[in-house]
């Protein structure tokens, strides 16, 4: 169990901290990171690596950032859930209570740098798959004072930020370890926190629907053709583009990235994603992927009136057809 001993252990005068917990996910050119927050609790775990794009960590200030190895989390203790140390740098005495059961975490350090007590504790240990499906989490040292932490949205928080992790571990060549192996597809279908979301395979996919979730800083209502998948640019590679004129926002607005008639249209593409560190954006009315002579497909969009009425294509609606030309996308003439 990665060094944790798990023990049946009684609540003793628990001190409750209400907060929700929140996914965040992000890629900064050189480290990849998924992070589950108890907000105002002081309480969290987080996973990283190397990002595809392969920027210097230096480059991005991401240099002095706390790494986990592959399938593992780092635990953050900050105060006041756990007061910084007035002397000693290094505890073995932090107990967490998931469901029910005490797991004695391993020598836990203080880091002067975050300000903070970290641990890393591997994702496969029964402390890490519980906090998926626990309904009831109590930190601190084992002789007290303890703090019950709010599970409020925890179990989905904790399986989005290791999902995203999963999913970046396993692009690089990884095997998933068991019991992660039978997470995963739960995992993986929650990442947006939407039932209603289409089942869709891995690629490009997992980074638009991780910019779906940070476009609308939360959870989406999804349609079936929001995401399309094809092979855009011939890498071999499914890509994908992501209509948000098909995509409603639970919180704030809910078409952030649609004007009066138009709503982006995001061009994720395989073979040029770390280089351009994003998807390629468009504007359209709707979007279709339109087969083409080569063998590959385009990116047919609709147009304004306007636009039509410019191209001297009269008479209602009109598309414009996208292709890659190794470089760019340009447009089918």
């Amino acid at each position: 169990m990665d060094g944790l001993r798990a023990t049946l252990c009684a609540f003793v005068l628990a001190t409750p901290v209400h907060a929700g917990w929140v996914a965040r996910t992000a890629d900064d050119g050189a480290l990849f990171y998924g992070l589950a927050v108890a907000e105002g609790t002081g309480f969290a775990v987080r996973c990283n690596g190397p990002s595809r794009q392969g920027l210097p960590a230096v480059s991005v200030g991401a240099h002095e950032e706390a790494r986990t190895d592959p399938f593992h989390l780092i635990y953050s203790l900050r105060p006041p859930l756990m007061a910084a140390p007035a002397t000693g740098y290094q505890r073995s005495d932090v107990v967490i209570w998931s469901g029910g059961t005490g797991y004695r975490l391993p020598p836990t350090i203080w880091n002067e740098l975050d300000g903070e007590w970290q641990v890393q504790v591997g994702m496969t240990d029964a402390l890490s798959l519980s906090l998926m499906t626990s309904a009831d989490v109590v930190v601190g040292p084992e002789a007290g004072p303890h703090t019950r932490v709010t599970t409020d949205q925890m179990n989905q928080s904790v399986a989005e930020a290791m999902a995203f992790c999963v999913a970046e571990y396993r692009r690089a060549g990884l095997p998933v370890p068991a019991p992660l192996d039978q997470f995963w597809p739960q995992a993986n279908n929650s990442l947006l926190a939407d039932d209603t979301a289409p089942t869709i395979p891995d690629g490009m996919v997992d980074y638009a629907r991780a910019h779906i979730r940070d476009g609308c800083s939360g959870p989406a209502q999804i349609e079936d053709s929001a995401i399309l998948l094809g092979e855009i640019d011939g890498d071999g590679q499914e890509d994908a583009v992501v209509n948000w004129g098909r995509i409603t926002c639970a919180q704030g607005v809910p078409r952030p990235f649609c004007g009066a008639s138009m709503c982006s249209a995001d061009v994720y593409l395989s073979s040029a994603y770390a280089r351009i560190g994003g998807p390629l954006n468009l504007l359209a009315l709707g979007v279709q992927l339109q087969p083409l002579t080569n063998g590959l497909q385009g990116v047919s969009l609709g147009g304004s009136l306007s636009m039509c009425d410019a191209a001297g294509q009269t008479g209602g609606a009109c598309n414009f057809i996208w292709y890659w030309n190794g470089v760019e996308l340009v447009q089918l003439k």
